[in-house]
């Protein structure tokens, strides 16, 4: 539901459950923030507010803050889904209420001040005062199993949509024991009875475009699919290869959405975005041989060149294969002490693997002398023997 912005600008409007024939009944109402004066406020409601009209025409306000409710702010020309759940607890009626899928209030009618109706019954929308409301639709299911808002089964706001087998075993159609009489004999069997009722008063139509890109100049690993204005747009479903995307796109708001381009119309023209919709992914990217050189100059100044050539097809990028070589020259291009041990055998040790060494007689220790592994080998002499070539590790 939301206000408009022209015509009985009052703004109050909201659900009436259980109502009777007197339109007693409970109500639950949402008024606009600029049409409650500061008096009322004090007195008598926020703008979320929840009461009980009884045969004679009065009202009683119940809920939070004294039962004038909740404060929210409360707009012309923005929709507002109001979402309620009402059920009767050991004779008492008890109430929850949602605001945009946000539980914002719960209450429960004292005993004795209930409106004199059972549940079930007229319900529906309702304006009070010189007021203008429009709604989208109305729904209303009699499951009663589920006792609070979204819990397995209910409306997924995250997925955007009614989860599993919910639709026809919770909200279409529901089961109840009937009684039948034959050849004078009574048997009991379970029927099926319409358990939802949806009622649409001039439903948005939301557009969906399909998309299918591409990949020109490389084919990609993997690719993915980024949107900025998410909160106006969905991608409901998303498949690529190495050479393409094909992909849908769905506006899930109430207005036109700007996929790509300057946005002037979310935050208005004085507050303009540059919203972006590209696919991006990992280049498969094959590009000439290149030779990058690293050297520490200090490190040749004092004792002389010694070079070392590193050639492997896993060094996919010029980036890449400067960090290798600012590594080197961190750890070994200013020297570096080098150690031999041949140990009991241990066929686990491999290149590149960092050891610790303990030898009290050089006061070597563990916290102090770590060492690389740029050398191994197994030998089988009367058993198993491993000879490492250690080269010291600044850590």
């Amino acid at each position: 539901m939301r206000f408009p912005s022209t015509g009985n600008t009052y703004g109050a409007a909201g659900i009436v459950m259980s109502a009777g024939d007197y339109d007693n009944g409970y109500y639950f109402e949402l008024i606009r923030t600029d049409r409650i004066s500061a008096t009322d406020r004090e007195k008598y409601t926020h703008e979320l507010c929840f009461y009980v009209k009884y045969n004679d025409g009065t009202i009683r306000r119940i809920g939070p803050n004294g039962g004038k409710g909740i404060p929210l702010s409360i707009v012309a020309g923005i929709w507002y889904d109001l979402d309620i759940h009402f059920e009767w607890q050991s004779s008492t009626p008890t109430v929850s209420v949602m605001v945009n899928g946000v539980t914002r209030m719960s209450a429960v009618v004292p005993s004795g001040q209930d409106a004199g109706e059972s549940i079930g019954g007229r319900y529906g929308f309702f304006t009070r005062g010189d007021s203008c409301a429009e709604f989208e639709y109305l729904y209303a299911s009699t499951y009663s199993i589920n006792d609070s808002f979204d819990q397995e089964g209910w409306f997924d706001r995250v997925h955007g949509g009614f989860q599993s087998s919910q639709y026809d075993r919770e909200w279409t159609y529901g089961m109840k024991t009937n009684t039948k009489v034959k050849r004078s004999r009574t048997y009991k069997v379970q029927g099926r009875y319409g358990s939802r009722m949806m009622d649409e008063f001039g439903p948005v139509v939301h557009e969906i475009r399909q998309y299918d890109v591409t990949f020109e100049s490389f084919p990609v690993i993997h690719s993915n699919l980024y949107i900025s204005n998410d909160s106006q747009i969905v991608c409901p479903e998303y498949n690529s290869n190495p050479f393409g995307a094909n992909f849908m796109l769905a506006n899930t708001a109430r207005i036109n959405a700007v996929a790509n381009g300057e946005d002037s119309l979310t935050y208005g023209v004085d507050n303009t975005v540059d919203q972006k919709l590209l696919v991006y992914g990992r280049l498969v990217k094959r590009e000439d041989e290149q030779t990058v050189t690293v050297k520490n100059d200090a490190a040749v100044n004092r004792r002389g060149a010694v070079e070392i050539d590193i050639s492997s097809e896993w060094v996919q990028s010029k980036t890449a294969a400067t960090e290798i070589g600012d590594w080197i020259t961190e750890h070994w291009g200013g020297g570096s002490d080098e150690v031999n041990i041949t140990s009991i055998g241990n066929p686990l040790i491999q290149l590149g693997d960092l050891v610790a060494v303990q030898y009290p007689a050089k006061s070597m220790t563990y916290a102090t002398h770590k060492y690389f592994v740029v050398g191994v080998e197994n030998t089988y002499s009367g058993g198993l023997e491993t000879a490492v070539t250690l080269r010291r590790a600044k850590l």
